[in-house]
């Protein structure tokens, strides 16, 4: 069964990206011993952060992208060219100290789970947490034994999971809004 949710209406009090319904529906089939995969394409803890004085967004200075806010290990991090800065405490521009980590990664999404669902063995697999060769195949065999999986684009990339009964698209809006033609067909 396919069901959209429209988060405005059926955010849950656990996390703003996580519906009611898809938590409700990985409980349900955690109690079946059925798998669970929840993508969503953006590692890290939160997409960027903002000064909440001026506004102002951190960005890499070579790509010209915004930062993206990890906490394995602290830093900013841009994930075009790798570029990393430490975790500000204040702001380039005005100086001000009321900054905001907003939007969501992978990092974020574990930890919640983590929190909630805390008997259940939970995988987040991304460029994060497999780095070679060797850690994606020592990785498969931790997906065996997951409940959970929390994954990147590097999880629909030829992987054939067994028993997996719950596919969670987290903020599949992203992905279409991205500006090529075929986006569509792509996601």
């Amino acid at each position: 069964m396919l069901y959209t949710v429209n988060l405005s209406q059926d955010s849950s009090r656990e996390n703003m990206y996580l519906s009611t319904t898809l938590l409700e529906k990985i409980q349900e089939n955690l109690d079946a011993k059925n798998k669970i995969i929840l993508y969503l394409n953006k590692r890290g803890a939160f997409s960027s952060v903002v000064c909440q004085d001026c506004g102002y967004l951190f960005w890499c200075p070579k790509c010209d992208t915004s930062f993206s806010v990890h906490h394995s290990p602290e830093r900013l991090l841009c994930h075009l060219c790798g570029e990393t800065e430490e975790i500000p405490l204040k702001c380039k521009k005005c100086g001000g100290s009321h900054l905001k980590n907003v939007g969501v990664g992978t990092e974020q999404i574990e930890t919640v789970l983590k929190r909630m669902f805390s008997e259940s063995k939970i995988y987040r697999f991304d460029g994060d947490s497999i780095k070679t060769k060797w850690g994606k195949q020592s990785a498969l065999q931790e997906l065996k034994s997951a409940d959970i999986i929390i994954g990147t684009k590097m999880i629909t990339t030829g992987f054939d999971f067994e028993n997996v009964w719950l596919i969670g698209v987290i903020l599949l809006e992203q992905e279409l809004s991205y500006p090529q033609y075929d986006i569509e067909e792509r996601v």
